[in-house]
């Protein structure tokens, strides 16, 4: 009876052990390499041109930019990771990745990582940006409090977290991981209004009838860029994509 008591005890305590292991290695893996774009570093070469493509929240820019059309060819779509999303990581990377001449296309919280990516000497576009909680309407910033629940539950279960289980409008699964980042980042962890850089080669785009985002307060943090107002809803690329293709052409058109 005492060696079975002992057998249990070891198997218990591999069991712990190997939790703590995993999640130890996810938490680790989710600050400091998930929270970067993922995509296929043989499909885009590096040359001035490119347009970095990020899409908005619960969505990936394949999707989200397939009917816009871009003034080059090299399309490259920074998908998020299943792991986790921290733009402050991801805006690192962009860092590294850009040239002078390529372009930088973010939608919604998205934005956050072109912001963090402190490269104001190329053109970036903004649509729909949510860089800023004091830009999201009230009745969501409550919501988004509580992010932090989320991402502390998501931590606790470890890798499971990070299984696509969770359907998008676009067709795209998300993890609970991914999508509980995305929600804490959309509220806390704001750039500073000294990391925004110069603007005169920021672009914004604007929905009319925006549920989510105050317009006149995310035009005031990017106050001196150029703004294009369209009349449709938030982040609806796909649905109303000529209205933001044209105004895309506009504010990446030659001075």
């Amino acid at each position: 009876m005492m060696k079975i008591l002992s057998g249990g005890d070891d198997m218990l305590m591999y069991i712990a052990t190997a939790l703590i292991f995993n999640f130890f290695t996810f938490v680790m893996a989710r600050i400091y390499q998930a929270g970067r774009f993922t995509y296929d570093h043989s499909k885009y070469p590096a040359f001035n041109g490119r347009v970095f493509l990020i899409a908005g929240m619960m969505a990936q820019p394949e999707k989200t930019y397939a009917r816009i059309e871009m003034p080059y060819s090299v399309r490259v779509n920074l998908n998020y990771s299943l792991l986790g999303f921290n733009p402050k990581n991801a805006g690192k990377q962009l860092e590294e990745m850009a040239l002078s001449e390529d372009y930088l296309i973010g939608l919604g919280t998205g934005c956050k990582a072109i912001i963090y990516s402190h490269r104001d000497d190329v053109k970036r576009i903004l649509i729909n940006p949510a860089t800023h909680s004091i830009a999201i309407k009230a009745e969501y910033q409550m919501w988004l409090r509580y992010a932090p629940i989320l991402v502390g539950l998501s931590c606790v279960l470890g890798w499971i977290s990070a299984i696509p289980i969770i359907p998008t409008k676009s067709g795209n699964f998300y993890s609970l991981a991914l999508l509980s980042d995305q929600l804490y980042w959309a509220y806390y962890g704001d750039p500073r209004f000294n990391d925004l850089g110069k603007v005169d080669k920021t672009g914004l785009i604007v929905s009319e009838y925006d549920k989510y985002v105050v317009n006149y307060i995310s035009e005031s943090i990017y106050q001196g860029a150029k703004v294009k107002e369209i009349k449709t809803e938030h982040g609806k690329t796909i649905k109303e994509h000529t209205k933001y293709d044209a105004a895309i052409k506009q504010l990446l058109a030659k001075d």
